[in-house]
């Protein structure tokens, strides 16, 4: 029998603690998975972005990873999405497959609240993720509560939470930013720059580094990509930049230049450390701030990346942000002698301190 999770969700937006929360628990000896973005939520209150919006960015998300299946079937029928309807859709198309639903500790404490929940609970098994230590701890308790009256089978798995909060992802900052890159970037550049963003978040999760200002730094890192060489001219002139002689002949860095300063101007970010992020994610600098580093290093590294090596550096990034950065700085000067591109001292500069180890 192949065991099968099933992960459903408004995914609004799909983000870096979905995707973390879906890979742990498929190590845990699943087979393959199923997500379902929801087509009408029953229990959301707030206005969720269209179906076919969360649709495609559920699949952008899951797309490098092998055996998930992202499914419209929430979209194939009509009235609120019931958990209880789309698990018995599922059976009789899957019947080789024992469906487990995949859920966080939050939906389980609401579970008795759902659309013919016991009925769920008594023919699929649930696996549910807990937050933290404190969060486990009233979960087991939830647990043997639910399987002594239901007689149902519940797994409560040590999964770490990214805990970025759906409003965090959906503040007012975050949409200006996102409707911006929508309308201005290429549809490549703008799913690059969604990577960027969860997957810096996915890094945060792992050095103890704030995961609002990681997504936010990422998703506003090339915010200016689209603009053209003798526009970025244009833009420094109006603006009042000031080039040096090596960013003059580096163009190539430009939109970190303009980017930090569109970023503070036209989003209203205040933050240093954030526009540092932005103004440096491409040249890197001496000195730089841990938020500087996962920025630059998730440019390089995320899942859209392919480079020989890069799945090296990747797991090296999970333990140690300096010597994956410093890998990165190698291919990046080995690229910039090959493509025999002018070297921005500030680059260059940048690798010797990550060299030396700070």
């Amino acid at each position: 029998m192949i065991k099968t999770l099933v992960f459903g969700g408004t995914f609004d937006p799909p983000h870096a603690g979905h995707k973390n929360l879906l890979l742990s628990a498929l190590a845990l000896g699943f087979d393959n998975a199923i997500v379902i973005p929801a087509k009408t939520p029953p229990h959301k209150l707030r206005k969720t972005a269209d179906f076919e919006t969360r649709f495609k960015n559920t699949q952008k998300m899951f797309e490098d990873v092998a055996n998930v299946t992202v499914s419209d079937i929430e979209n194939e029928r009509e009235g609120k999405s019931y958990t209880f309807d789309t698990l018995t859709e599922l059976k009789k198309r899957y019947p080789k497959s024992e469906l487990h639903f995949l859920m966080g500790s939050d939906m389980l404490l609401f579970i008795e609240h759902w659309y013919k929940f016991e009925k769920i609970l008594k023919s699929t098994p649930i696996v549910c993720a807990a937050r933290n230590e404190v969060d486990r701890a009233k979960i087991e308790q939830f647990k043997s509560y639910l399987e002594q009256k239901y007689i149902c089978s519940i797994t409560v798995a040590d999964i770490p939470i990214i805990d970025i909060s759906s409003t965090e992802l959906r503040s007012e900052l975050v949409l200006r930013i996102d409707k911006h890159n929508r309308e201005h970037l290429t549809e490549k550049r703008y799913t690059h720059v969604l990577s960027v963003a969860n997957y810096a978040v996915y890094l945060a999760s792992l050095h103890g580094i704030d995961l609002y200002k990681a997504y936010v730094a990422g998703l506003a890192h090339d915010c200016t990509k689209y603009i053209d060489k003798d526009s970025h001219l244009d833009y420094f002139e109006k603006n009042n930049i000031i080039l040096s002689s090596d960013d003059k002949n580096t163009p190539q860095v430009w939109h970190q230049i303009s980017g930090a300063h569109f970023a503070k101007t036209a989003f209203g970010i205040e933050d240093e450390d954030i526009l540092n992020a932005i103004a440096y994610h491409t040249t890197g600098r001496v000195g730089m701030s841990r938020l500087e580093k996962l920025i630059c290093l998730a440019d390089s590294i995320e899942p859209t990346r392919d480079w020989d090596g890069v799945e090296r550096v990747r797991e090296i990034a999970k333990t140690d942000l300096d010597r994956a950065l410093l890998l990165t700085f190698e291919r990046l000067l080995e690229f910039i002698k090959e493509r025999k591109l002018n070297m921005n001292k500030t680059t260059l500069d940048a690798y010797n301190y990550l060299k030396k180890g700070n």
